[in-house]
């Protein structure tokens, strides 16, 4: 059970969180009960979370323009069609005064670089050798070292065919079938800016050793100070060490195809019937890829729980970040770190990764399809992914 305490909507003010972490037992891994815990964490007055924001405004503007023709035509006295094209244009998103992220820099090399891996090469971990630890990418900015003031390109070739028919097959018996192509959106409507940088968040850092000793508690939560927003003064050093999210800088706008082929039959006393298949298939559509996920070749493939394996990823070691990470105390920032953020591809950077130490997410999209026929309904899930154009 975690037990959290808001002092008011949101984290402007603050929160509080109490978790098992400090008081399960007999081993820091052990299954935590399932109530008690974290009230008896509060009674302790040692949080395991929380923190407090330092929020930013924003003026967010995205335009959208359409055209369309559409008309319908009798061509015999049974057959009626229905033809139609619209197209949209959609600016991409910006805000009055580019308090935004924009992309990320994937080739930037990070000024810690040298000293990150010399220290990393100290005490190296298996899975990585100390030539593939790099520290590559940072954050861009909308406006800001040649970046346009547009959180991304326009996607241009949303054009929607439409077209439908109807037709007398016998008296009181009618069929029709219709297919079109709807676009969704990418702008105000759909997303808001990315403020990293401008609103600033000051995590609660229980611990700086693992659990070892508490670094954070009611008395003193903030031990270090609250950490006031920069901005994009510090360019791609933005977030160093910390959870990151940015644009991607050409998206696809989401869209659906739409069918759908039915018989309509008149009955006495003026009861209509009605068999229809409808079809629904959305491509593009967004959602989110986190870069730091530990690869699943680390994990445990036993149908119970591997102990063995857990120790293992569970092990600190020596965390070669420290102390060179800007900034208040941060569990990035601590003299150990768990073996998984080592391993996993956003804390050992590559040139296609993400900072150290973060956690970027960014669009990837997905095609599924629902079809109906009748009452029933039957979903099916395209399980391919498709990254986005970079």
């Amino acid at each position: 059970m975690t037990v959290s305490v808001p002092f008011s909507n949101g984290t402007t003010t603050g929160r509080l969180s109490f978790g098992s972490t400090y008081t399960r037992g007999p081993f820091d891994n052990s299954p935590a009960a399932p109530i008690g815990q974290g009230l008896a964490s509060m009674l302790l007055g040692i949080t395991s979370g929380g923190g407090v924001t330092r929020a930013a405004s924003y003026a967010a503007q995205s335009t959208a323009w359409s055209l369309y023709s559409h008309d319908d035509w009798r061509l015999t006295p049974k057959l009626t069609v229905s033809l139609g094209l619209r197209y949209e244009l959609e600016g991409p998103l910006t805000e009055r005064f580019d308090r935004s992220v924009r992309g990320f820099d994937y080739g930037f090399i990070q000024p810690l670089e040298a000293q990150v891996r010399t220290n990393y090469a100290m005490n190296p971990t298996p899975e990585v050798p100390p030539e593939q630890f790099l520290l590559r990418g940072g954050l861009t900015f909308a406006g800001v070292g040649g970046q346009p003031r547009t959180l991304w390109e326009r996607d241009k070739n949303n054009f929607m065919p439409r077209i439908g028919f109807a037709y007398n097959l016998f008296p009181k018996t009618v069929l029709r079938a219709g297919y079109g192509i709807y676009f969704g959106f990418l702008g105000v409507r759909r997303t808001l800016v990315n403020q990293s940088g401008f609103s600033q968040d000051t995590p609660i850092i229980p611990s700086l050793d693992g659990g070892l000793t508490s670094n954070a508690t009611l008395a003193n939560p903030f031990p270090t100070g609250i950490q006031e927003p920069a901005g994009s003064a510090a360019g791609p050093l933005t977030f160093l060490g910390r959870g990151i999210s940015f644009f991607n800088p050409r998206p696809l706008a989401p869209y659906m195809q739409r069918w759908q082929l039915s018989i309509q039959r008149e009955l006495p006393h003026r009861i209509l019937t009605e068999i229809s298949y409808v079809g629904n298939r959305g491509t593009n559509v967004e959602t989110f890829r986190n870069l730091k996920a530990l690869p699943n070749q680390y994990l445990s493939t036993l149908p119970v729980r591997d102990q063995e394996k857990i120790d293992y990823l569970s092990t600190n070691l020596p965390n070669p970040f420290n102390p060179l990470l800007p900034g208040p105390g941060r569990s990035s920032a601590a003299p150990t770190c768990c073996r998984p953020s080592r391993i996993s591809p956003g804390c050992r950077v590559q040139p296609t990764r993400a900072t150290p130490g973060t956690t970027p997410c960014k669009p990837v999209w997905r095609s599924a399809s629902r079809t109906a026929v009748g009452g029933g309904e039957k979903v099916r899930q395209f399980g391919g992914q498709k990254a986005p154009v970079e």
